[in-house]
């Protein structure tokens, strides 16, 4: 059996100067098939590792990692088993800057141990207009995500998705000042390539990771980042430093 998606939302997150950490808040409604998950992709405009925490329902997220990139953080977090129907998601950081959240609803997904497996991340300067994660070691029924945020926009981006790839609700967050983005595929091979390509955004973080399957289990994925400006010998990327995986 293989993971499979289900359905996405994007949320704006508040810009909030006082009292730290804030808590945002939204009504978020979870996947409705077998061996439900969530997943959840909150950026925002601010450098380091600035996130306290994620809820649904009460119920805390594990968090897979952190990535920042040019003054951008990306979070990762998910639960097996969420609450069913519409619940509260709430998301904790320490930052007086604007972002978004990007929830994943899965269904057929691991529901002990690591739901999410290893985690590649990529970073994007200025001037680029795509990223590219590939040589993806999975499983055939692991679900391949990755997601992207971009900032300080010169106009809102139009993206397309790699081959095979369909993406997730995406949208301009944060008064146009974050754009928020992933795309899914469900690996039918022993490696799989994930790419994002945009025009009319700038600089940011981007994330890439496997959702292991209810049935059968998965391997490590191993992600190797490679061709396109800002990737091989780049700060951040495979010949620099803060390479995760």
């Amino acid at each position: 059996m293989a993971a499979t998606y289900d359905s996405s939302s994007v949320y704006s997150l508040d810009s909030f100067i006082g009292s730290q950490p804030y808590t945002w808040s939204a009504s978020h409604t979870s996947a409705t098939g077998s061996d439900t998950g969530l997943i959840v992709i909150a950026t925002i405009e601010d450098g380091g590792d600035k996130f306290d925490g994620c809820w649904y329902n009460g119920v805390s997220l594990t968090q897979l990692a952190v990535h920042t990139a040019t003054a951008q953080s990306v979070a990762v977090y998910y639960l097996a088993n969420p609450a069913s129907g519409s619940n509260t998601l709430e998301i904790s950081y320490t930052a007086n800057r604007l972002g978004g959240a990007l929830a994943i609803n899965v269904n057929d997904c691991l529901q002990s141990g690591a739901m999410l497996d290893t985690l590649a991340t990529a970073s994007s300067g200025f001037g680029d207009t795509t990223e590219t994660v590939s040589s993806i070691a999975s499983t055939s029924g692991e679900l391949v995500i990755m997601a992207s945020a971009l900032r300080d926009l010169t106009s809102d981006p139009s993206v397309t998705y790699g081959t095979g790839q369909t993406g997730t609700a995406e949208a301009v967050v944060a008064n146009s000042q974050t754009w928020l983005a992933g795309s899914y595929k469900t690996s039918g091979s022993a490696s799989e390539s994930m790419t994002h390509s945009w025009t009319g955004g700038s600089r940011g973080p981007h994330v890439a990771f496997t959702v292991q399957p209810a049935a059968g289990g998965g391997v490590p994925g191993v992600f190797t980042l490679v061709g396109g400006a800002g990737l091989v010998g780049s700060a951040g990327l495979v010949g620099g430093t803060g390479l995760v995986g």
